[in-house]
């Protein structure tokens, strides 16, 4: 018994004319499962205990439910991308903890609200009409758009919404995955810019510039002065 022993139970069931708990038991082939127990003490007329009334349930299959429910909680609480989960209207009814961490919203302050608190303004109405269009359609719909934070600031997600559908086949839930790419779009932009600076400086060179293959030797580039000085099109270089 899990939750006391046996004389505990029944100690209990005497003094308060009742004893209702979860313990485990074992079948007669030794296996244990876990059950709802009610115990009460039964009395003759004159007020004397004559035995006890157990009723018993198994909840074995309702607990190991439970338990994976619990598990799927703290994995989607522990996980590192954004997550929204919303009703088939759009209304928020959960959040979790890196969802706070990316916008700074607490998951009391956005139970019942719709996500176009976070709308920064950067994606018009078509945008969002192809979006709801896919879902509502029973799609999955990916993309990227920039929305804003408590504070005010900017981010950049990439954005995954997966429709939910119960037994019936009508949908009832949306689960919205949220990447923040800001970083790696800021760090893209800055590659972007460099190879841009260092294509005009290549290309405006006062000096001829060749790139070689380093295994080969075999010409890959060359700017406008190398092939005026030595008077090869780009092609024949």
């Amino acid at each position: 018994v899990a939750a006391g022993k046996p004389r505990q139970i029944l100690d209990a069931a005497l003094q308060d004319g009742i004893w209702e708990g979860t313990v485990v038991r074992v079948r007669k082939n030794g296996e244990h499962f876990t059950a709802r127990m009610v115990l009460t003490p039964r009395r003759d007329g004159e007020g004397h205990i004559i035995g006890f009334l157990l009723i018993s349930k198994d909840i074995s299959v309702e607990t190991s439910r439970n338990d994976q429910l619990r598990l799927q909680s703290v994995v989607l609480d522990s996980a590192a991308n954004s997550i929204m989960v919303t009703d088939e209207t759009g209304r928020i009814i959960w959040v979790n903890r890196a969802f706070t961490e990316t916008t700074g919203y607490l998951l009391e302050e956005v139970v019942g609200q719709n996500p176009r608190l976070l709308s920064s303004g950067k994606q018009d109405q078509a945008f969002y009409h192809v979006m709801w269009e896919t879902i509502l359609a029973g799609k999955v719909w990916h993309e990227s758009l920039i929305n804003r934070r408590k504070d005010g600031t900017l981010y950049q997600e990439e954005l995954t919404i997966t429709p939910i559908r119960d037994g019936g086949g009508s949908i009832t839930r949306f689960v919205a995955i949220q990447h923040d790419i800001t970083e790696r779009t800021r760090a893209l932009e800055g590659q972007r810019a460099s190879e841009l600076r260092y294509r005009r400086l290549f290309e405006s060179a006062k000096d001829g510039i060749l790139i070689l293959e380093a295994d080969t030797g075999k010409i890959v580039d060359a700017n406008p002065y190398i092939m005026k000085t030595l008077g090869y099109s780009y092609e024949e270089l």
